[in-house]
């Protein structure tokens, strides 16, 4: 996993949505080998950045991990109910 990318991504996260700036991130994602895609957008969505449900649609990520995030939404929202 790129140290970079993911200290890029947090930065991105504590500011405000740019869609250039998310655009490029996105690249560096895609990049990455498919496993590690999950692993640098899972901190975002534990964070509950509001634009990483975004950036995991825009990831090109596994099913499976599409999945996990499906099911932990769920899960979240049961316990608040």
């Amino acid at each position: 996993m790129s140290i970079d990318l993911a200290a890029d991504l947090q930065a991105y996260a504590a500011g405000r949505r740019d869609s250039k700036r998310e655009q490029a991130l996105l690249r560096r994602i895609r990049a990455l080998p498919q496993p590690q895609r999950m692993e640098i957008i899972a901190p975002l969505l534990k964070a509950r950045f509001t634009g990483a449900l975004s950036m995991a649609d825009r990831a090109q990520l596994t099913r499976d991990d599409y999945v996990v995030i499906s099911s932990r939404a769920s899960q979240k929202r049961m316990r608040v109910r």
